[in-house]
């Protein structure tokens, strides 16, 4: 599921750079909930390297829960 979303997310990324939240068209299996929190974004120079951490966080019904914490980079 978080591998799921994390693809979803590189499609979104690639119409919008660093923003607070992206439009990501994923939606989980019944009683499952996934829940992304975006970084900040870089200073835009040349001297900074252009990636945004996201940390993703899916939880199942029962209330176990997996994180991932991943990048994404300016396409």
């Amino acid at each position: 599921m978080v591998r799921d979303y994390t693809e979803a997310l590189n499609v979104a990324v690639s119409s919008a750079w660093c923003a607070t939240s992206y439009t990501v068209s994923y939606t989980p299996p019944t009683g499952y909930s996934v829940s992304p929190a975006f970084g900040a974004c870089p200073t835009n120079n040349a001297a900074t390297i252009q990636i945004q951490t996201v940390t993703i966080t899916a939880t199942s019904p029962n209330g176990a829960h997996e994180v991932v914490k991943t990048i994404v980079r300016e396409p």
